[in-house]
């Protein structure tokens, strides 16, 4: 009997850390990927949120004018790419196993989209508090006249100290801890009512399950975003206030 129960919880654990590993993996490969692709529209909205221009299109041509293509658009990718991918792959990781604890506290499978944003909220903020210092310096580095990684920290804490690192933080965490409960409840909604619509025999065939995950992603993202967005401006100006006129 109790050769089967270790079997079972071997068995189990093999499992989970499956789950684990392919979470991480997912997680590390779609930071790589989204971050890269999007940090041109990254580069533009943070030059919008710290300078007076007179729209988008001023705003391309002024980052692409000051700094170039590649110098301009892509500035502070690697920096973004190095802290996204721990990032995604813990906030996943945790997101599971907050959900697999809520599951077993109900004694239910199905969890509702409080339990949802819970998980979500609560993955978001413990993996964003161990990369927030690697943020900041994000912002500091595509706005602001740094070498690289090592200059940019280097800096700040000789400007402002730790404290520095850490600037804008609570702001931060109370825009990640709605965003990412959002994001991650509004995902399993729609990609939850999708399924539905396949089982009811909709037009979407099951073959194409990967159009479901970037429908749901692409839905919760915005939803996301757009009533986040006023928290992101203020932890924009607040990040990079020391060198703020120097970029102007």
């Amino acid at each position: 009997m109790s050769t089967s129960s270790d079997g079972g919880r071997t068995d189990g654990s093999k499992s989970q850390s499956g789950v684990l590993l392919r979470h991480c993996l997912a997680g590390v490969t779609s930071a790589a990927i989204t971050k890269t692709l999007s940090a041109p529209l990254d580069r533009i909205m943070v030059h919008m949120q710290v300078t007076e221009c007179d729209g988008f299109r001023a705003a391309v041509r002024h980052v692409y004018c000051k700094q170039g293509f590649w110098q301009g658009f892509w500035r502070g990718n690697g920096l973004n790419v190095l802290k996204s991918s721990p990032e995604f792959a813990v906030k996943f990781s945790l997101y599971d196993y907050v959900k697999r604890r809520l599951k077993a506290y109900h004694g239910d499978e199905n969890l509702t989209s409080s339990d949802r944003f819970a998980a979500g909220a609560v993955a978001g903020v413990c993996s964003q508090t161990l990369m927030y210092p690697l943020e900041n310096a994000k912002t500091r580095l595509i706005v602001g006249n740094h070498l690289g990684i090592a200059d940019v920290l280097t800096k700040t804490y000789r400007t402002d100290g730790a404290r520095g690192l850490y600037k804008g933080f609570w702001p931060n965490m109370a825009s990640i801890f709605v965003y990412t409960g959002i994001f991650l409840m509004t995902y399993e909604h729609v990609k939850q009512l999708q399924y539905d619509r396949m089982a009811a025999g909709a037009w979407l065939p099951v073959s194409h399950e990967w159009m479901v995950h970037s429908i749901s992603a692409m839905c919760s993202s915005v939803v996301g975003m757009i009533l986040c967005y006023p928290i992101s401006r203020i932890i924009t100006r607040l990040q990079i206030e020391n060198g703020l006129w120097t970029y102007m």
